[in-house]
């Protein structure tokens, strides 16, 4: 047999001595590996934890979010209903001024004692219907009244009484007139009535309605009887005459009518200033 057919003598594979070695070895690996994944298990778990803290801080911030929003609308809410009553209030006082206004309007232009227009009122409403008869051509009458012994009335029974039949007569004189038809007291026992679109015929009529009416009528006043006569002067308006030169010219054919013996209508005719 030749030298290298000889067999060569080899550690036995399945030594102890290996087979320890080999466990070491793959237990090294395997631990190693144990470790890899520990790494990540441990890498995993702290970003859930960190996941979990960001999570709950969410949840506070949205919770305290939450709190802040419903405290807002609480005080929305709260603002939302002082505005509604500021509003509220804001409303009564406008409609409190709009009142007082109206008031302090009524007062400026309303006699207190009869509800006719005062002097100034009626010069105004007198004014307006003069410019509309100068632009249209109208024919427009105007009526001085004057209560006939009135002055005994008040020494007879008191200027409450006095004040108490004018109240009467202003209302009496209102239920005869139209919608359009101007009254206002001038003085203190004296009306005066503007008829617009009335011609002389039909002023006359009027007058005589307002004079009958008192002539058959008795004032029952505080359980008094009273009776009261008219005495009227009218005068028609003319071309280019103010309110004034009219009623100075009512104020003539009244007193023309007092002359002749009251209760009665008297017309201004040139004759009157003769």
């Amino acid at each position: 047999m030749s030298q290298k057919d000889e067999p060569v003598n080899k550690p036995a594979d399945f030594s102890l001595f290996f087979n320890e070695e080999r466990v070491i070895d793959e237990a090294t690996a395997i631990l190693e590996k144990l470790e890899d994944v520990a790494h990540g298990v441990r890498s995993l778990a702290e970003a859930y934890s960190q996941a979990y803290r960001e999570q709950r801080r969410m949840v506070r911030l949205s919770d305290k979010m939450q709190l802040q929003l419903q405290s807002a609308n609480h005080t929305l809410a709260d603002q939302a209903k002082e505005l509604s009553q500021l509003n509220e209030a804001l409303q009564r006082e406008v409609e409190e001024r709009e009142k007082l206004a109206q008031e302090l309007k009524m007062l400026a232009s309303v006699d207190e004692l009869t509800g006719t227009s005062n002097r100034r009122h009626f010069y105004e409403l007198a004014n307006y219907q003069l410019k509309r008869h100068q632009r249209y051509q109208m024919p427009m009458a105007l009526l001085m009244l004057d209560l006939d012994h009135f002055k005994y009335i008040n020494d007879a029974h008191g200027h409450q009484m006095g004040d108490k039949v004018l109240k009467r007569f202003a209302d009496t004189l209102l239920s005869l007139l139209r919608n359009v038809d101007i009254i206002g007291r001038i003085g203190g026992e004296e009306f005066v009535v503007l008829l617009p679109e009335c011609e002389e015929e039909d002023a006359l009529h009027k007058a005589g309605q307002i004079c009958s009416r008192f002539d058959t009528m008795s004032m029952e006043i505080d359980g008094q009887q009273l009776g009261l006569t008219i005495s009227i002067g009218i005068s028609m308006l003319q071309d280019d005459e103010t309110i004034d030169q009219v009623l100075d010219r009512s104020d003539q054919a009244l007193y023309a009518a007092k002359r002749a013996g009251r209760n009665r209508v008297c017309v201004w005719r040139p004759t009157l200033q003769e």
